[in-house]
């Protein structure tokens, strides 16, 4: 809902309630999520998800799949970069974080089957990366519904994207480009701001999500609606 042609609202710096676009939400998950889960970072301590199976890092609604099978997918396929079939891998659990993603030759580290993750071109060494990256709810909002649900609330369509996260800390800080202040009914417009947080933080504080699902990248979300996100100004 781009607010166009009116004059921008300054805001004051502290904490918001904010509903993240499928945009928003994607770029910080891309950026930080799926890097976390590639089994060579945790194998090598560079994921600060190593160590952290079977532990709560998400409210107990979240479930995550990365699932190379699915119709439809821009990443769906019968096979990965290595010959081994695609297939759909639960990440999150209600919340509890169940799997990572494997190649085959971090799989034959920890005695595990490939997960069907190698990626990258015919001419290139294959990587490891999910492929439709799926967020598993049970119910989802309209957008006006989640702002009325917030009271107020700051919904960011957009932001700078960038190498602006941290994937060794899961800290970020994303200028935001096109946002708007929802309170009493009415919608604002803002001039400038800067989203800062931790992805773990951002996870824990998730609320409820939207129906305006949308892929971007490998992610396959509807926006989000988060509780008590850092606005710089």
């Amino acid at each position: 809902m781009a607010l166009l042609g009116v004059r921008k609202k300054k805001i004051n710096g502290g904490s918001y309630d904010v509903i993240l676009s499928p945009f928003v939400f994607s770029e910080i998950m891309e950026n930080l999520f799926s890097i976390w889960i590639d089994a060579e970072n945790v194998q090598r301590g560079e994921s600060p998800l190593a160590g952290k199976l079977e532990s709560m890092i998400g409210p107990d609604w979240l479930g995550i799949v990365d699932d190379g099978t699915l119709k439809g997918g821009l990443s769906s396929a019968a096979f990965d970069r290595e010959g081994v079939k695609t297939q759909s891998t639960k990440i999150l659990e209600c919340g509890i974080l169940k799997n990572f993603l494997y190649d085959l030759v971090t799989a034959q580290k920890e005695g595990k089957e490939s997960t069907g993750n190698a990626q990258g071109a015919y001419n290139q060494l294959p990587s490891i990366g999910p492929s439709n990256l799926v967020l598993k709810v049970k119910n989802g909002y309209e957008v006006k519904d989640l702002e009325k649900e917030a009271g107020k609330c700051l919904v960011i369509e957009h932001i700078m994207g960038g190498e602006l996260a941290n994937p060794a800390t899961g800290e970020f800080g994303y200028p935001i480009s096109n946002a708007y202040l929802y309170e009493n009914g009415e919608r604002n417009a803002v001039k400038s701001g800067v989203i800062v947080g931790n992805l773990f933080d951002l996870l824990s504080s998730l609320q409820l999500v939207g129906k305006d699902w949308m892929q971007i990248d490998s992610l396959i979300t509807p926006s989000v609606l988060v509780r008590g996100m850092k606005i710089v100004v």
